[in-house]
């Protein structure tokens, strides 16, 4: 096994080297074509993965409490949705992965989000990464209370005085959004992975988006319906700018007029997305 998977990952960098002179050209098109540019930074990670000295440092804090969690296997936490597996699975296996969850703090960072809000904390891994953007408020959400409590040391180790809070989102949203008298400068959706809920939650963060706040909604590939809540949310007239990047959509808020919309998918691979009728294949939005 060891063997096999030493040699995916020889073949995964092989792959990444010759493909990045054309991900390196595709960034860069886009860029000169007026993408915004806070985006260059976080983007360009997918082509050539270097960090800076404080950067690495920022993630390898997470990534060894990531370690600690991972060696839980026998203490166990039930989603809201009723599934259960252990602390160690839900740290390796369901949490953001260190490349996507590195993405999240460089366009937190990069942003200069100041109040963040993040609408699934799990076992509080993407919650660390985006706390560790030095944000002033940092609010993540968790409808299990098992998680929730992990999540709340884990992110507590980035910054003390980050609300982790218990509810369902639906719940908890009305209650929380008008309390950020700040306004929202960076929303991270990542939990309940249907097309009317996303749209919901988006509608009940939106009157508290200021101008150039960053939104992102994971797993926009998740499923077709999922695509389809992307495609509507992609031409959201207030967004400025929307991307898909595959696995994760963002849209920069503040414009008047129908975003531009930037198709990055060249940078993280285009996933499959599940079809009801039982076929597999891309369904892209139109335009």
């Amino acid at each position: 096994m060891r063997a096999r998977e030493t040699l995916k990952a020889v073949h995964s960098a092989a792959e990444r080297t010759v493909r990045r002179p054309h991900r390196s050209m595709v960034l860069s098109a886009a860029l000169r074509a007026g993408m915004p540019g806070l985006l260059e930074k976080p983007l360009r990670f997918y082509v050539w993965p270097r960090l800076d000295q404080e950067d690495r440092r920022r993630v390898e804090l997470v990534e060894r409490r990531r370690s600690e969690l991972g060696a839980q296997t026998v203490r166990e936490a039930r989603t809201a949705m009723g599934r259960e597996f252990t602390i160690g699975r839900f740290a390796q296996e369901t949490s953001a992965s260190p490349e996507k969850a590195t993405v999240l703090y460089l366009l937190a960072k990069e942003s200069r989000a100041q109040t963040i809000i993040e609408l699934g904390s799990c076992v509080g891994i993407s919650g660390s990464y985006l706390a560790s953007a030095n944000p002033q408020r940092m609010v993540s959400i968790e409808g299990s209370p098992e998680l929730s409590a992990v999540a709340s040391e884990s992110i507590r180790q980035v910054k003390p005085d980050a609300e982790v809070l218990t509810g369902s989102f639906s719940d908890v949203l009305p209650t929380v959004v008008p309390q950020l008298t700040d306004g929202i400068d960076f929303a991270w959706i990542d939990g309940h992975h249907e097309k009317e809920p996303t749209l919901r939650y988006f509608d009940a963060l939106r009157p508290a988006l200021n101008s150039g706040a960053v939104v992102l909604f994971d797993d926009i590939s998740w499923s077709v319906d999922m695509r389809s809540a992307w495609a509507q949310l992609a031409d959201t007239e207030g967004f400025s700018d929307t991307v898909d990047l595959g696995w994760m959509g963002l849209g920069i808020w503040g414009g008047e007029i129908r975003p531009r919309r930037w198709d990055m998918t060249a940078l993280t691979g285009r996933p499959k997305v599940a079809d009801p009728a039982g076929r597999d294949g891309w369904r892209t939005h139109s335009g």
